[in-house]
């Protein structure tokens, strides 16, 4: 099955997904960074990574549900995608939270200090969601064979309630035209 949102043939969710990821990881390290040297750069680094991540998190997903809703309903991919989207956006809030705690002590800060201890656990409990966000969308891609085609002109029809049956394809030259 293809993906429904495009751009020049390549599906835009997969594309997306790795500015949140990025962004969140870093600024989990960011929060980490601060509590090991002390240094404000990586206090305000993590408040922006992870509200940046939340925009780009926010974008992805509006991609992602439009491609959720052509997935047949009664397979086993559907039921995977929501599961995959579900924790998603509980990652995502998590991920937020943490990113609004950093950014609200920041604008309130006092001389004892800038807070950290929550917004490490939010961000660590988001991270290890974002595994498992991972986890689903890969199982997506590689045994349900959602958003993909496994060479490029041909059109399988795979079976969405089942992991995809890998089949043999020779490539002619009419096909190597189409990728290169």
């Amino acid at each position: 099955m293809r993906a429904k949102v495009t751009i020049g043939g390549q599906p835009l969710h997969p594309l997306l997904v790795k500015f949140p990821m990025v962004l969140f990881t870093s600024g989990l390290a960011g929060i980490l960074a601060f509590v090991l040297t002390g240094d404000d750069f990586w206090y305000r680094e993590a408040y922006v990574s992870l509200l940046s991540g939340v925009v780009f998190g926010l974008a992805a997903a509006v991609v992602g549900v439009f491609d959720l809703a052509h997935i047949p309903r009664e397979t086993a991919a559907h039921r995977l995608g929501m599961m995959h989207a579900g924790a998603a956006v509980l990652a995502t809030l998590l991920f937020g939270a943490a990113g609004l705690v950093l950014r609200t002590a920041w604008l309130d800060r006092t001389p004892d200090g800038l807070e950290w201890g929550l917004p490490l656990a939010l961000g660590g409990a988001g991270f290890v969601l974002l595994a498992i966000v991972g986890a689903f969308g890969w199982r997506l891609i590689g045994a349900y064979h959602v958003a993909i085609s496994p060479v490029p002109g041909i059109e399988d029809q795979v079976e969405l309630g089942v992991p995809l049956r890998h089949k043999v394809h020779s490539v002619t030259a009419e096909h190597a035209k189409v990728v290169s």
